[in-house]
């Protein structure tokens, strides 16, 4: 869930990869026209996850009614390169819109 209107958090945890070893990471949520794209240097690097926090501006971007997609592209240092599976989600409508 996508909470509109918030300062969302994503998290991907890693089960077998170090996230120290990526060098490249891409974060991209879509829904229709609408793109939000992160790299690793908006990210917190955790000790087996990475982290990126939304802004109010690009939740509000998204839509209640219509699913979110997202997905995380990545490289290691040894060069080999690695995708998630997209994900389906939703948003929370809000009844009060804008930035707070």
């Amino acid at each position: 869930m996508i909470p509109r209107g918030t300062t969302a958090v994503i998290k991907y945890v890693f089960k077998v990869i170090d996230p120290a070893d990526i060098t490249v990471c891409y974060l991209t949520i879509s829904q229709g026209d609408v793109k939000i794209e992160k790299d690793l240097d908006d990210a917190e690097v955790g000790t087996d996850s990475l982290t990126w926090y939304l802004t109010q501006a690009e939740t509000l971007s998204l839509n209640a009614s219509r699913d979110i997609e997202r997905q995380i592209r990545y490289k290691l240092d040894n060069g080999q390169a690695y995708i998630s599976p997209v994900t389906k989600t939703r948003s929370y409508r809000i009844l009060k819109e804008g930035e707070i």
